[in-house]
């Protein structure tokens, strides 16, 4: 039997940390494996070649696309190219080069890119446990509810979603969700635009 709390329990801890833009926090209760996800899906974003493309190339690839549309694409591009390593970097507080980017552990990235992203409608949530359901004697679903308040105040209840636990050394994990649309670290927190604007501090120090 698992020696620490329910997945349900993990679950709400996992996302009071997130909600207070505790990193490490939430990594003490992450699986091993998805913290090595998290890591290497960042490296490989630095690290994936980008496809030069020109704009007969261009026009090639999407037949019937506009000369002028193709050219603006192209452009768009290469200055998208140009900007990544910045891009990549303002996402992770304190951190000024790729190399440095790299030699971080998985749980001070985490730590780092939580104190950078934007504040979005993770301000609002709150978590709600429904019940896990057991797959073999080492997986967990968490099935589970957000709770929001829109602009005028009214509380909006989401349609269910599911968390992932990893029994490890005997005590549940939750296996994290990272992807360019979520909030790194905890499932389909998303964010938009100037209606999410990067918190103006940090919560607490990262020395």
């Amino acid at each position: 039997m698992p020696q620490n709390s329910s997945p349900e329990e993990i679950l709400l801890r996992a996302f009071q940390a997130f909600a207070a833009r505790d990193g490490r926090a939430l990594a003490a209760l992450a699986s091993r494996s998805s913290l090595d996800y998290y890591k290497s899906y960042i490296v490989q974003e630095i690290e994936t070649p980008w496809k030069e493309w020109s704009v007969d190339e261009m026009l090639r690839h999407h037949p019937g696309m506009p000369r002028d549309a193709a050219e603006w694409e192209v452009r768009e591009r290469k200055l998208a190219y140009a900007n990544h390593e910045a891009s990549v970097l303002s996402r992770f507080r304190g951190i000024t080069s790729m190399d440095e980017l790299r030699s971080f552990s998985a749980p001070d990235l985490l730590e780092r890119a939580l104190q950078m992203a934007p504040v979005g409608l993770a301000t609002y949530r709150e978590c709600i446990p429904l019940g896990h359901v057991l797959e073999g004697t080492s997986t967990a679903y968490v099935i589970f509810r957000y709770r929001w308040r829109d602009p005028d105040g009214n509380d909006v209840l989401e349609s269910p979603e599911m968390a992932t636990m990893s029994l490890q050394e005997d005590e549940w994990r939750l296996d994290l969700d990272y992807g360019d649309l979520g909030m790194p670290g905890f499932r389909n927190i998303f964010f938009v635009g100037a209606d999410a604007p990067p918190p103006t501090a940090p919560p607490h120090s990262t020395t």
